[in-house]
């Protein structure tokens, strides 16, 4: 998902209305009964291809976008009372996770319910980009649902679409936590409303639990809990991964110019010390592109020109779809280099656009696979919930953030199970976070929430490595995950009103060797 431009102007999206819609997942437990929710309102969201199955399963395994997802044989159902596999039990090539570990028992009764706010870009241009993290908190909502709740409490889940404008993404939290009773949001899909969002979390002190991790907000600020690695270590993997491709050395990088992870992807990725030289690549081209552009011939013409082999492209899905088309039609053909972020299902199937390869660096584990107990789960909860749906990078996102949030109340002890959840409760949790890589999910070290409201997580420099080869997608080193280190970020470039913080100066090199 970024080609992360998934940046995209404000103005891409002011004509998607001003209300924001909210879509309630009712609450239902194999525990018996349901919590309570009122059924979703005329207006919601509308269902589409993607939505939740009836609780029944239907034996399929869900499509892993080309339609090619192995059935898994063995999984664990995802209705059942048995506990779910451990966090840290497989952790990407050694680290061990340190979170205390206690394996849940069986809920044989409800606690109250719990609402869980999900606030995000699901109109509008970005509608389309994100849809799959929508979903994914549905499939998430649903499965811990029938596996008695979070923690023994039925969960109510609360999407909101804020149209990617930071007012009402601002309001939205609001919404959710002084009059909806939500204690905690997870899976919140903010990359342009972040300043809005940010500063609501903030004013109210209460943390969010996963996300799309865009921003470098997410790395500097003590209520935003990411549940994955750096987003310029994600840029670096699809680098690295272009960089060893027999004969091609030469780069060019076209970057957005609407949101400050744009000028990141600008300075990180050039220079003697930038991602790009990590690779063992020159960068011959770097070139600022509008997400508004409809057509990339003069920057294809260019990239040609300056010798390039292959493109890192620094913008949203639909924009790389149009940019391979325009240097298709000059005969400028290339392999391109990206993140996860905003890179659809759509995208994912289209065979023009990954005729030549499209290498796309994960932030969480590739949802193409299931050799982790994390994957595993995923991939049988899924088949349950959606079995047509086509799995994307998005789906991944906010199934790992589900079970950040799974995991932060299995910290709380089991007297939480009767308890209500409340705001301190998942803070306090959050401190006896260790190197924890959620069975698989994010890449080692893993998580570490050593102070939270009080600093942020030491950064996670490894990223994953998902390749789209003529509309299907494969992961060339299953589970394992590339370390390269994260670019320093530019402290012109944070946030003015963070960019004074001490959190700042966590965002400098990190640098984890990589045998090449």
């Amino acid at each position: 998902m970024v080609s992360i431009a998934v940046l995209i102007c404000t103005a891409l999206v002011g004509a998607c209305g001003s209300r924001v819609e909210d879509r309630v997942v009712a609450a239902e437990t194999n525990t018996g009964g349901s919590a309570g929710v009122s059924a979703p309102a005329a207006g919601d969201l509308a269902p589409d291809a993607g939505e939740i199955a009836p609780g029944t399963t239907t034996g399929q395994a869900p499509a892993v976008a080309s339609g090619t997802a192995p059935q898994q044989s063995g999984a664990t159902g995802a209705a059942t009372n048995a506990p779910a596999a451990k966090p840290g039990a497989n952790n990407n090539g050694g680290a061990t996770s340190t979170t205390p570990q206690a394996g849940p028992a069986p809920c044989t009764s409800s606690g109250p319910p719990i609402t869980i706010a999900q606030v995000g870009a699901f109109s509008g241009f970005l509608g389309q980009v994100f849809s799959g993290m929508k979903l994914g908190m549905q499939v998430w909502a649903k499965d811990v649902n029938a596996r008695g709740g979070l923690g023994c409490h039925p969960v109510q889940l609360l999407q909101k679409d804020d149209q990617s404008n930071p007012s009402i993404s601002s309001s939205a939290v609001y919404d959710a936590v002084q009059s909806r009773g939500a204690p905690v949001l997870v899976g919140s899909v903010v990359p342009i409303a972040i300043a809005g969002y940010r500063s609501a979390v903030d004013k109210l002190k209460v943390p969010t639990l996963g996300g799309d991790m865009v921003a470098p907000d997410w790395k500097i600020d003590p209520y935003l809990f990411p549940q994955g690695g750096d987003i310029l270590s994600s840029f670096a993997a699809g680098i690295d991964a272009v960089g060893r491709l027999p004969g091609v050395k030469k780069l060019a990088v076209l970057y957005c110019v609407e949101a400050t992870i744009c000028a990141q992807m600008r300075d990180g990725i050039p220079g003697p010390n930038g991602s790009a030289a990590r690779a063992g690549m020159t960068v011959v081209s770097t070139q600022s592109i509008s997400l508004t552009q409809t057509d990339f011939t003069t920057e294809c013409q260019n990239a040609k020109n300056a010798g390039a082999q292959a493109i890192f492209s620094g913008m949203d899905g639909a924009s790389s779809q149009r940019l391979v088309r325009s240097c298709n039609a000059i005969g400028f053909k290339f392999p391109i280099a990206t993140a996860a972020v905003a890179i659809p299902a759509n995208v994912v199937l289209d065979p023009v656009v990954t005729a030549n390869g499209m290498y796309v660096g994960t932030a969480v584990a590739p949802f193409t696979e299931s050799d982790t107990p994390g994957l595993k789960e995923y991939q049988a909860a899924f088949a349950k919930w959606a079995p047509n749906a086509p799995l994307d990078g998005g789906t991944m996102l906010s199934w790992s953030a589900g079970k950040l949030a799974e995991t932060v109340v299995g910290l709380m002890g089991p007297e939480a199970r009767t308890k209500q959840l409340t705001t301190a409760m998942f803070m306090a949790a959050l401190g006896k976070i260790k190197n924890e890589t959620l069975g698989g999910l994010t890449p080692k070290p893993g998580l570490t929430y050593a102070e939270p409201g009080v600093k942020p997580m030491p950064p996670i420099t490894c990223a994953f490595l998902v390749r789209f080869q003529g509309g299907k997608p494969s992961a060339p080193n299953g589970s394992k995950p590339t370390c390269i280190g994260t670019p320093a970020v530019n402290p012109a470039e944070v946030p003015s009103d963070l960019a004074l913080s001490p959190y700042a100066r966590l965002n400098g090199e990190h640098h984890v060797s990589l045998e090449r």
